[in-house]
């Protein structure tokens, strides 16, 4: 049997020497790794106050980026609504506020909770918002006003037009309305007229037309009283009345009050008279076909006054501010501490109070 051999004295010093060379090594591996690791304080102090105030303003603005609405907001406190973030199902409601003296903290608080320091000592904090005003008109009721004089045309010394069963004449108008006037309505028209030559009772019509883009009268009948006895007017020149209803006409149209003749060779004369000072869309119109078709002068005008009313309509005009953006700045009472300037955009848009 062999016998087993053992290590040499030389192989046994080279192995001490090696071992003890590793245990250096690894030695100085634990001790860097020691050194690298800080302590309890020096973690708790590595953030620097500069820091952790940028990181509350951040977070105030992440959260501010998704506000849908604004309670209340002034340079040194907000209160918003954000969607729910508490994972409860509901809407959360924050408060970041800061006492306005140096030294107070800057606080937040969620929903009815306590609130809680994110900065313990700010020098400074400041808010300033940017909002968009929109107006918002919103229409009510329709109104009719009292009856007013809608038209007139009047002279002292009228030239009389003669009516017979194929001549007619009358006046293009469009009043004059107040801006917030929705519709208008003809309730009463006078003409000055005086009676024809022809013996007996001639007779004759008055019309209200509707009238196209030029002024001249269209086929469409407003309304009408025909088969008017001209034999009960006076030889003079004298306003005639009539009661005649036009409803809701549009405050741009216009409309001829017209006089045409129905029988005798003269049933009666209209006032007519030269002028230089019609509104636009104005005119003295006149046929000689029973009303097939019209003419029109805007250098001359009828006798004609049209009374109504004006319709409009309430209307209540507000202002909504809804904000875009908030910057916000914040400094601590920290030595050598900076300040921060951070912007949010904000999503939703909400409406400030």
């Amino acid at each position: 049997m062999n016998a087993r051999r053992g290590y040499t004295l030389i192989e046994t010093v080279l192995a001490l020497g090696v071992m003890a060379i590793l245990a250096g090594a690894l030695g100085s591996v634990l001790l860097i790794a020691v050194r690298a690791i800080p302590s309890g304080q020096a973690a708790r102090g590595s953030t620097s106050p500069t820091a952790a105030a940028g990181g509350a303003l951040d977070l105030l603005a992440s959260e501010l980026r998704f506000a849908t609405a604004i309670a209340s907001g002034t340079t040194t406190a907000i209160e918003f609504t954000t969607p729910d973030r508490d994972g409860d199902g509901s809407a959360d409601t924050l408060r970041y506020e800061w006492g306005g003296d140096a030294g107070d903290p800057l606080t937040r608080r969620v929903n009815s909770g306590a609130a809680s320091n994110v900065v313990p000592g700010v020098q400074a904090f400041a808010l300033n918002y940017t909002w968009r005003e929109e107006m918002t008109t919103t229409k009510g009721r329709l109104n009719s006003g009292a009856s007013t004089m809608l038209c007139s045309y009047d002279t002292g010394s009228p030239s009389p037009f003669s009516l017979n069963t194929v001549t007619g004449v009358g006046m293009t108008l469009k009043p004059v309305l107040p801006m917030d006037a929705v519709a208008y309505s003809i309730t009463k028209v006078w003409v000055k007229m005086r009676s024809g030559n022809t013996a007996g009772s001639p007779k004759f019509d008055l019309v209200i037309y509707a009238v196209d883009a030029q002024g001249k009268p269209t086929s469409t009948v407003l309304a009408s009283r025909t088969s008017i006895d001209a034999g009960n007017l006076s030889s003079s020149m004298e306003w005639y009345e009539a009661e005649l209803s036009v409803p809701a006409l549009a405050p741009s149209s216009g409309f001829a009050v017209t006089v045409i003749g129905r029988s005798g060779s003269e049933s009666g004369g209209v006032g007519t008279f030269s002028t230089g000072s019609l509104s636009p869309g104005e005119g003295l119109v006149t046929t000689t076909n029973a009303g097939t078709s019209w003419s029109i002068s805007t250098t001359s005008a009828m006798c004609v006054r049209v009374q109504g009313t004006v319709i409009t309509r309430d209307q209540t005009t507000s202002t909504t501010r809804t904000l875009e953006r908030v910057d916000l700045h914040i400094q601590t009472s920290d030595a050598g501490a900076q300040a921060v300037d951070v912007s949010a955009l904000t999503r939703n848009r909400p409406v400030l109070p």
